[in-house]
């Protein structure tokens, strides 16, 4: 299952690198796309995760805001 997640908080490519790091190594994440131009990530998981699970992957590395795109 792939989902988009909007991101907010980047700045940089050393951003990117930390945000997709934090994403993979959250449990069911199989594989993580992060650009910054725009500011997202393509998540594929096994299942779907709550939202909430990757903001907590998100806020132990920095100040960014993760949102599922609609």
């Amino acid at each position: 299952m792939n989902k988009e997640y909007k991101i907010e908080g980047m700045s940089c490519g050393g951003c990117v690198a930390s945000v997709r790091n934090a994403l993979l190594q959250s449990p069911g994440i199989k594989d993580v796309e992060v650009t910054l131009q725009p500011p997202a990530a393509n998540i594929t998981m096994d299942d779907r995760i709550p939202e909430s699970d990757l903001q907590k992957a998100l806020s132990l590395i920095g100040n960014y805001k993760i949102t599922e795109n609609e």
